[in-house]
């Protein structure tokens, strides 16, 4: 802007997710996240990254959409992590992804929504007690483990139902639910419709500013 220091290059761009906008892991985005080279033990990569960016932009060449589109991937990944890292003193949400038990426990349930968990079992998969699992679940998330599940497997659901052609049934099982009557009625409570007429919607999309420019 005018000053006699050295040059900056600002790299501009958005990420768009095809999820509700209440994610719980959207929720524990802050609304900027600031690494610098003295904090960040990734600062590295960051960096990198972010040259590569800076010099696809400017010179593109065949294939640079791709090229620009996994980069930017790379770096909301790489930031991420090393945003985590600096969670001992951030938001609640992302000191839940740093802990060690509370984290794994969030991956069991990202990556298995259907199975029957129960607090019991969560909290013997991470090597915690019911009541030592349960309560640092909810001081780092926020609320308890089902209604965390609960809200997932929700997410999850909204979206199979826009993705794939899979039955109802299909999708209520893949979702924990023993039956599709059940697994309706749990849908409704949480989207305002029913299954049916929420695949004839259109799906939500969230935008966070994170094409790129420089």
């Amino acid at each position: 802007l005018g000053g006699a220091g050295a040059t900056t290059t600002l790299i501009t761009g958005c990420f768009q997710f095809g999820v509700d906008p209440t994610h719980p892991l959207l929720r524990a985005f802050p609304p900027i996240i600031h690494l610098s080279t003295q904090e960040s033990r990734r600062a590295s990569s960051l960096a990198a990254t972010v040259q590569l960016l800076s010099a696809e932009t400017a010179e593109p060449g065949p294939g640079s959409a791709l090229v620009v589109g996994r980069l930017a991937d790379v770096l909301l990944v790489q930031a991420l992590r090393a945003q985590a890292l600096l969670a001992q003193s951030g938001d609640a949400g992302w000191k839940a992804l740093a802990d060690p038990a509370i984290g794994n426990a969030l991956a069991l349930m990202h990556e298995q929504p259907g199975a029957p968990w129960t607090v019991e079992r969560l909290a013997a998969a991470v090597g915690l007690s019911r009541s030592g699992f349960a309560a640092r679940f909810h001081s780092l998330v926020g609320e308890t483990p089902l209604h965390y599940l609960s809200n997932w497997r929700m997410t999850r659901s909204a979206r199979w139902l826009h993705e794939s052609d899979d039955s109802l049934d299909a999708i209520a099982e893949r979702a924990g639910y023993e039956s599709a009557p059940a697994f309706s009625k749990a849908f409704k409570r949480r989207w305002g419709m029913g299954p049916g007429a929420y695949r004839r919607t259109p799906a939500p999309r969230v935008t966070l500013p994170t094409s790129f420019d420089t």
